[in-house]
Order: structure tokens, then sequence, then C-alpha cells
């Protein structure tokens, strides 16, 4: 786990770092990650084969759809929601969390949950 990379997502500097096994940055956004990570997914712009380590603010269900499609193999995140966790439990990868949350917050509003999640769940 690299601290500095999730000093920065835990501080909202970045809302998600997506990186290498050698911790090289491929991907990264400070707004709505899940939307993100899914247009460039569906863009083909990550490798099937690479695997990745995922650091992020927030991790709920639209992430645990995706870490296998993604090849994630561990995933460091400030707060799990709690139907996040049964996706990623599943999953088999390594993943830790600092807090346990209902649902995952919007990016723009933390009054309010994320859509997506708000969908999914």
């Amino acid at each position: 786990m690299n601290l500095g990379l999730l000093a920065q997502v835990e501080s909202k500097e970045l809302l998600a770092i997506l990186t290498d096994k050698e911790n090289n940055i491929v991907w990264q956004a400070n707004q709505s990650p899940a939307t993100e990570m899914y247009k460039e997914y569906f863009k083909g712009n990550f490798s099937k084969d690479e695997p990745y380590i995922l650091y992020t603010n927030q991790a709920g269900m639209a992430v645990g759809i995706i870490l296998s499609k993604l090849n994630i193999v561990e995933c460091h995140t400030i707060k799990m929601s709690q139907f996040g966790l049964k996706l990623f439990e599943k999953s088999g990868i390594k993943f830790d969390y600092k807090e346990l949350i209902p649902l995952v917050k919007s990016s723009k509003d933390e009054n309010m949950v994320c859509p997506i999640e708000k969908f999914l769940s």
C-alpha cells in the first residue's frame, strides 16, 4: 500500500487513483470516480491483464461490480458502503477501509446519496 496515495484520496485531493503493481499511476479522478472509471473501461483504456491497485475515497457497489472487469487485485478505501462490502467480500481481492457507511455519497453533494449507488442498491 502506498500511504501517500491513500492520503491523497482521504484528503479528497483526488477521489480515486488506479495504479499498476509498481504504484505507477495509470488513472485518476477528482470527480464522480465511478462514472469516470466506467467511461474509461468502456473506451477500452484499461488492460484486462494488468493487475491494478485502487485507492479511493469511497467504494460501493459500482466499484464492487467493476473489480473483476479491471483485474483490480487490491483496493484501499477510506469509506466502504455496506452494499459494496458484500461484493468486495465475494471478490476475493485484498481490501481495507477505515469506515463502513450505509451508502456512498455523491462527490458533488455529500448530503445526497450517489445516484449510481442509489440505483444499484
